[in-house]
């Protein structure tokens, strides 16, 4: 395995846990604050650009793996 294969695993491997984390933390946090709110009130606004941060990041592990197959065959 090239080091450059090697290095684009990885750097997708870490893209992958930075965007589970991020969406545990979100997930969590979403049910903890909807307890404590009144009927009718979204509680995801206040979360809008951590949850785009997270679906980027995750995009962006998925592309990396098509990169890295891409190496792989040559």
């Amino acid at each position: 395995m090239g080091k450059k294969r090697r290095l684009i695993r990885l750097f997708g491997n870490i893209l992958f846990i930075l965007a589970i984390g991020l969406s545990l933390y979100l997930l969590i946090g979403l049910f903890i604050v909807r307890r404590s709110l009144p009927p009718g009130v979204c509680p995801i606004d206040n979360k809008r650009p951590l949850m785009y941060i997270a679906i980027a990041l995750a995009l962006s592990s998925f592309v990396l793996t098509f990169i890295e197959n891409r190496i792989k065959d040559r």
